[in-house]
């Protein structure tokens, strides 16, 4: 049976997607599994180094690793005597701790400079002024941690340079000590020090624990994900934009966008890449457009009855030609149910609660365990939970079909809506009855609405989304938004008119 274009085009999209998903799986697989066998490679080379420099018996010849594989096959087959083996130099007792803390010295060494290459000098001198959200305390300290930061990884440096150069001295030191406490302190020392590495070395990548806005009407969905560190400028109130609080120029139009993290431009460092400021340009770019601009309102966490708040106090100062709402699917959470959701995806919970505070590499282990478990099915997914409370007739779609209501009456006239999806590679997509659903309360109200999910489809969630961890729609997923946004507008004639 032939296909049509759009069904043909579907399955195309699937097979390129199921293609390329195996492709990542085996090189994920493969990639995993070369880290692995460079990791013992690494850690049983440091040990075969010291062990070369170790005691020999009486003229026991210099065998080299190599020498000493093939000696041991030999006597397995029977064709060697096990004497040649014990000939061999045998592995000296401190040999290990050495070589462990050589290579956890290492480790820190790589991290601490890795930190040190990519701090930021305006965020220390922001946090050491004072301005930060640190206390007074860790502000201190991080002022005085970026100016030794150079100095502390060379001094690791130099540590794992002795032990490669008198590994015969530190091998003895180590040795000498008759008690197994000294040898467990020091392998919990090498330990913390590979440890210590490996987070600074994640924190030099620019990845952090996110924060929320301070805005009070900003939920806290966001307190236990994993994502981007980046620096964004902010106002008084928490927006990133700052030219709502003035008069429109004469001749110009404004639109006024609002939304959670979505309009906000989670993920999205430049201001010029969020969704607004590009939506601002693609009204601009035709031939006699006309001059308008749109003000991006957006705050990470926002609901709609946090936006309905926010549109009330600032409408009459704003004074819009159009208000614009960028919904997102998991507007219709509560509060509670977004913070009880991110937290059950937590591992080890008690243990959770205090190492997220202060370990980002145990966020970053934690959120790429809990989305793998995710996409194989051991665990419910984020558009499973929010099929769950978007069922018609619960408590929670009845809660948020209200607030949405008031929030449309809230914006009067004129007034449209964007829907942003959720970003997923699932087909078909699982939260296209939530689309309808919210699409027929704002028909209801008369205000216009855009499903964004088509100006998507076709695109993997990779080409288009911040990280594989981060569900935030990238530059080019938000320029291609406001593209469709763009159209959308002006086929509803809804473009401010210069005044």
């Amino acid at each position: 049976m032939p296909y049509s274009r759009q069904a043909l085009g579907s399955r195309l999209t699937c097979a390129r997607y199921a293609s390329t998903k195996s492709v990542k799986q085996a090189a994920g697989m493969a990639g995993s599994g070369a880290a692995w066998v460079l990791g013992c490679g690494a850690y049983d080379a440091f040990v075969a180094l010291a062990a070369r420099s170790g005691p020999r018996g009486a003229g026991a010849p210099r065998y080299s690793g190599a020498r000493r594989l093939r000696v041991m096959s030999r006597i397995r087959c029977g064709r060697s005597s096990p004497d040649m083996l014990r000939a061999m130099p045998q592995r000296h007792p401190g040999s290990r701790q050495a070589a462990a803390l050589t290579l956890a010295s290492l480790l820190g060494a790589a991290g601490l400079a890795a930190l040190a290459w990519t701090l930021d000098p305006d965020v220390v001198q922001h946090h050491f002024s004072g301005d930060g959200e640190l206390g007074p305390v860790t502000a201190r300290w991080l002022g005085v941690y970026a100016r030794v930061a150079w100095g502390l990884a060379a001094l690791m440096g130099a540590l794992a340079a002795a032990g490669l150069l008198r590994r015969r001295a530190l091998e003895r030191m180590l040795a000498r000590s008759p008690l197994a406490l000294p040898r467990i302190v020091l392998a919990c020392a090498a330990l913390a020090l590979g440890l210590l590495g490996a987070e600074l070395a994640v924190r030099a990548l620019g990845w952090g624990h996110s924060s929320s806005s301070t805005n009070t009407t900003a939920a806290r969905d966001y307190s236990h994900q994993f994502m981007q560190s980046i620096r964004i400028q902010l106002d008084d109130r928490g927006y990133r934009e700052t030219r709502w609080d003035r008069p429109a120029p004469p001749g110009v139009g404004r639109i006024l966008v609002l939304g959670d993290s979505f309009v906000f431009g989670f993920g999205v460092s430049a201001l010029e890449d969020t969704f607004p400021a590009a939506l601002e340009r693609e009204l601009a770019a035709g031939p006699g457009a006309p001059r308008c601009e749109v003000l991006n309102l957006g705050l990470p966490g926002a609901d709609s009855a946090g936006e309905a708040a926010v549109l009330q106090e600032l409408l009459p100062e704003v004074a819009p030609d159009l208000v614009l709402i960028g919904y997102y699917v998991n507007d219709c959470e509560t509060p509670d149910e977004k913070i009880a959701f991110f937290g059950s995806r937590r591992l080890l919970p008690l243990l959770s609660d205090n190492l997220e505070l202060i370990s980002d590499l145990w966020r970053f282990v934690e959120s790429e365990i809990v989305w793998q478990l995710e996409a194989a099915g051991l665990r419910i997914t984020y558009a499973e939970h929010l099929r769950e409370q978007a069922l018609p007739g619960s408590d929670a779609w009845g809660q948020h079909r209200s607030d949405l209501r008031r929030l449309l009456e809230q914006a009067g006239r004129p007034a449209a809506m964007v829907i942003f999806p959720l970003l997923t590679n699932e087909d078909p997509y699982p939260l296209a009855a939530l689309h309808e659903q919210v699409a027929q309360v704002a028909a209801e109200a008369g205000v216009p609405v855009l499903d964004l999910r088509e100006s998507l489809d076709g695109l993997l969630r990779d080409e288009i989304q911040v990280a594989s961890f981060d569900p935030h729609l990238n530059a080019r997923g938000l320029a291609l938004t406001a593209t469709a946004t763009a159209r959308f507008l002006e086929q509803e004639g809804l473009v401010p008119a210069p005044p």
